[in-house]
């Protein structure tokens, strides 16, 4: 039998569409009050799990020690190699603190607001080059992996309030790296080791870019590199 009932009353009659509504919706059996306790209990179960699953992403700021350069000269002399590329894929991993050191020995202090056991949450970028600017260690057509720190891992992200992600760029990007010596490179510097290139020219991606490294061109790096 129907647990509904059929309303041949007159439509004008509001208070009895509201009686007739509620009876409607009220199980005539025990067997039906647990069938409905049981729905009602899986509905709150769904609720709690989206609202868990929407609120669970957390945001955690890391901190780095970045080394300053006082021109473009120091700049290149910092970098094992300056490339024009783009970016392929990525991918988030821990890394120990000294496969994203510099190449030239220090080990850049990464702080966070919780025990990450001494390992880095970071972004390694499949990055395909198309012009060595400066560097032997690179050709062009070479694909090389980029590190950035930051990222999200296991629902947390974490961000270098520093630096620009790569992939939030254009196609093109000139990037001024150091070698880790662990098989990836590094920018040396979030303001000037990223740059978008359009039409040879480098458009710096953060704001606090000093005066001497805007207005810069590819064909400017590259003569600047052999002198």
């Amino acid at each position: 039998m129907s647990s509904f009932i059929q309303l041949t009353h007159s439509p004008s009659d509001r208070a009895f569409h509201k009686k007739a509504v509620t009876m409607a919706l009220r199980p005539r059996t025990p067997a039906q009050l647990v069938a409905l306790t049981a729905l009602l209990g899986a509905v709150v179960g769904v609720t709690a799990w989206m609202l868990m699953t929407h609120t669970a992403t957390k945001e955690i700021t890391v901190s780095a020690e970045y080394p300053s350069y006082a021109s473009l000269a120091d700049a290149q002399e910092a970098s094992d190699a300056i490339v024009v590329a783009r970016v392929l894929d990525s991918r988030v991993e821990l890394l120990e603190p000294r496969q994203v050191k510099s190449s030239r020995g220090g080990v850049r202090g990464v702080a966070t607001s919780i025990d990450s056991g001494a390992r880095i949450v970071a972004t390694m970028y499949t990055v395909e080059v198309s012009t060595v600017i400066n560097g032997d260690t690179v050709r062009g057509g070479d694909t090389m992996t980029v590190s950035q720190i930051g990222g999200t891992y296991k629902g947390v992200t974490y961000i270098d309030p520093q630096g620009v992600a790569l992939s939030e760029l254009g196609e093109s990007l000139v990037l001024l790296l150091e070698d880790t010596g662990e098989g990836m490179y590094t920018p040396i510097h979030p303001d000037i080791g990223v740059f978008e290139q359009r039409a040879g020219l480098l458009i710096p991606v953060t704001d606090r870019v000093a005066p001497e490294f805007r207005g810069l061109t590819v064909d400017y790096l590259s003569w600047a590199a052999t002198e």
